[in-house]
């Protein structure tokens, strides 16, 4: 119980409920609002007036903050839902609420939008966003400066609360999720080392794309380009290593390399171009690419294909897999699914028969109920994205050390912490709400029976067609 209120408290924070630990059974007064708010904030606030409103559960205050030039702005007294995002217990019915911070924010960012004039700034005024966007890589360290420059004129003189944050992104929409981005978020913000971090990312994505960029240092380009890897090629029935520059990511400038050198009828660059195989036209291009469902795709005969990230491992005849001895390629051709394995120890391929419970970053993809937990968020966050993340923060703190390299998701509220390499003498353990839990199995963190346990689901496989089937548990 005491967990829960923990929790409790957490999403009041997060939410901005500044008096959820003075619910009551009654409305709270004007004078109670504008000490609320003077309490909260350490300002002085002039009261206007008192909406009319139509349901009774709510009252509408309306206030002036004198430091923001009279900036009006509301204070709610509401009667909470319930449940986890309400006020819990015995008699705590109602609860206050502002928009200062909202308002505060939103009339900033109006304002510095009709002061200025500049092409590589996009304002989102109703989200209190303001995005500078690159081009090129002798852009990255310019933007990220100016961004710096900018956080500090908008946050100045905000109201204890309020940070106005200014994402750095590239500009092409396209590509607004494969290439770098980062975000001002407070005074500290180191410009050098974040342009450093940036400019390295921002040249291996170009590279994994194969794209160009004039304005990119040779001798950088070339230290990118110096390790290969390794991947299993199958094509036909002949299955052998492959070695790729720069990047084990299948792309479409990666496909048009392997596609070369198979020999494939192919027409174009590697941004743009068709092969053709078994009499199918394959188009593939970095400007295939869906805004309104953020979906890249290519081309089967004319049809669109999705894709991932403008990147496909299995098409037109050909399947890439990372080298790694657990990973096989399935043969359906013989009518059932034998797998061609590859045995790294001994450097050989093998056939061999493979259930398809594979890791447990790959299941918690298949599951629709499992929520992520992200370790960063940028300009690419949605509003619910942001507090999941700010959710992150605060277990990461509650957790004592960094969770970075575990998983960690929601399901129904509660949330978990894994890792493989979380075992004592006891045996394999996760966490629950912070709580250590030790799994059923001791011999493979990631058997069917403790997968079951981890993602709060069955499990049923079918050894005949070599597949299964996942169940959420009901609680």
């Amino acid at each position: 119980m005491k967990r829960n209120w923990i929790i409790i408290m957490i999403f009041c924070i997060f939410l901005g409920v500044g008096g959820c630990d003075k619910g009551r059974e009654e409305h709270f007064t004007k004078q109670e609002a504008q000490t609320y708010i003077e309490e909260k904030y350490g300002e002085a606030f002039t009261f206007v007036e008192e909406k009319n409103n139509q349901d009774e559960d709510k009252r509408t205050f309306i206030f002036q903050a004198k430091e923001q030039d009279n900036l009006e702005f509301e204070v709610y007294s509401n009667r909470a839902s319930g449940g986890l995002f309400g006020c819990a217990g015995k008699g705590c019915e109602y609860k206050l609420s502002d928009t200062y911070i909202e308002k505060s924010e939103q009339t900033r960012l109006a304002e510095y939008q009709s002061e200025v004039n500049d092409d590589t700034m996009q304002f989102d005024v109703e989200n209190y966003s303001i995005t500078i966007v690159y081009k090129t890589y002798a852009d990255i360290k310019p933007s990220i400066t100016k961004a710096k420059k900018v956080y500090k004129k908008l946050n100045k003189g905000l109201p204890k609360g309020a940070n106005i944050l200014v994402d750095i992104k590239y500009s092409q929409n396209s590509f607004g999720g494969i290439f770098p981005d980062t975000y001002v978020s407070n005074k500290k913000f180191n410009v050098d080392k974040e342009s450093n971090k940036m400019q390295e990312a921002y040249v291996r994505t170009l590279y994994t794309y194969r794209l160009a960029d004039t304005s990119v240092p040779q001798e950088f380009l070339e230290k990118i380009k110096g390790k290969n890897y390794v991947v299993h090629l199958q094509y036909g029935d002949t299955y052998k290593l492959y070695s790729l520059k720069a990047s084990s990511e299948i792309t479409y400038g990666v496909l048009f390399e392997i596609f070369s050198d198979l020999g494939y009828p192919i027409e174009g660059n590697a941004s743009d171009y068709k092969v053709t195989y078994n009499s199918d036209v394959y188009h593939f291009s970095y400007e295939f690419y869906d805004s309104e469902n953020k979906n890249t795709y290519y081309l089967k005969n004319g049809e669109q294909v999705q894709s991932s990230y403008f990147g496909v491992n299995n098409v037109a005849g050909v399947t890439i897999s990372l080298l790694d001895k657990n990973v096989c390629v399935y043969d359906e051709t013989k009518g059932e699914k034998i797998s061609i394995c590859f045995d790294k120890a001994k450097e050989v391929y093998v056939n061999n028969r493979k259930s398809n419970l594979d890791t447990a970053g790959n299941l918690i993809s298949e599951l629709d109920y499992v929520i992520e937990y992200s370790n960063n968020c940028a300009s690419t966050c949605n509003k619910e994205e942001r507090e999941r993340y700010n959710k992150y923060l605060k277990l990461e703190e509650e957790f004592g050390s960094s969770l970075i390299s575990y998983n960690v998701y929601e399901i129904d509220e509660d949330v978990y912490i894994i890792d493989d390499s979380f075992k004592d003498k006891k045996g394999f353990y996760f966490y629950k709400n912070l709580e250590k839990i030790y799994l059923p199995e001791k011999s493979n963190y990631e058997s069917k029976e403790n997968l079951e346990v981890l993602f709060a689901c069955d499990i049923v496989y079918d050894e005949k067609s070599n597949t299964f089937r996942i169940h959420k548990k009901s609680k």
